[in-house]
């Protein structure tokens, strides 16, 4: 399994450029130099869609025109073309925002030829969250990756959905693994009414080992790892043992380094090999990802 972010980049440096793109509006309510940049929003959610943009003087101006050029009887416009997923028929489409960093859903891992990535978007709390997964009815060839813990972190935070290539962007979003420090039971029900029941699965969340966290003199045990304006708070995991108890044995932190969430029977808290064959070893899962919720209106243009 490898990580796209270099792939990724390459494609949007080289994003969609044919006749649909660049149409300044004739007869607009204004003059051109005073018109902005729109593109279909399909879904309604803010996000538009990079494969048109039109220049008009409003929002409803530019709605007319691209549905007119899109061959459809209405849209939405948006001043970005960030939307991650402008599907309207696909019911994971209002619950994924836009690109603010470097990464989608999408990208998060590439495998093999024949896989693809299966993912569920949450909203819940005032945050954004994708647990990665199998199909509900899975076999070898079309499983979702797995990967290591690390790659996991950097995926959902400065190298991926919450930052970019050369670190985290301006205005973005910090993202990072999810942590349950706080509003356990608010998480862990959005996550259970949204991941598909048939899935048993681990995935890498942000409890840490003393011994990876940043901070350094903490006491030995574990950790979550909060990620919020670029600063990193530690809590203690034992705080919410009561929503999140360990599968099994606390985890020994001298073997190991992060934990995951398991989700099975019930949700619990230990190492990916609690969730059954399907993990083969405890250093590889699939993971969890989180961050604020994004605002399309501090974002302009294409990604």
């Amino acid at each position: 399994m490898r990580f796209v972010i270099l792939g990724t980049i390459a494609w949007l440096s080289g994003c969609i450029a044919d006749q649909w793109h660049d149409i300044h509006i004739d007869h607009s309510s204004c003059l051109p130099e005073q018109q902005f940049r729109y593109y279909p929003d399909r879904d309604g959610d803010g996000w538009g869609s990079p494969e048109a943009s039109v220049w008009a003087c409003t929002s409803s101006e530019a709605s007319h025109s691209l549905a007119d050029l899109l061959g459809i009887e209405e849209v939405a416009a948006s001043p970005n073309g960030r939307d991650c997923n402008d599907d309207p028929w696909d019911p994971r489409a209002s619950s994924i925002t836009g690109q603010t960093a470097t990464l989608c859903p999408d990208d998060f891992v590439t495998g093999l030829p024949d896989q693809r990535i299966f993912y569920t978007p949450v909203i819940a709390v005032g945050m954004e969250l994708v647990a990665l997964h199998d199909e509900p009815v899975t076999t070898d060839a079309r499983a979702t990756p797995v990967t290591w813990p690390t790659a996991a972190a950097d995926t959902c935070g400065p190298w991926g959905w919450g930052g970019g290539i050369f670190g985290p962007l301006e205005g973005s979003p910090a993202g990072s693994l999810v942590s349950f420090s706080s509003q356990p039971n608010a998480l862990l029900d959005a996550l259970s009414e949204s991941i598909p029941a048939a899935v048993s699965f681990a995935g890498w969340v942000g409890a840490v080992s003393h011994r990876e966290a940043k901070t350094p003199g903490l006491d030995e045990g574990w950790y979550w790892e909060d990620v919020r304006g670029g600063a990193v708070a530690y809590t203690p995991v034992a705080d919410t043992l009561d929503a999140l108890p360990y599968c099994n044995a606390e985890p020994d932190t001298t073997r190991h380094d992060r934990l995951a969430l398991v989700v099975d029977d019930r949700p619990c808290l230990g190492l990916p090999s609690d969730a059954g064959a399907r993990y083969s070893n405890d250093f590889e899962a699939h993971f969890l990802c989180a961050r604020e919720i994004p605002d399309p209106t501090n974002f302009i243009g294409p990604g």
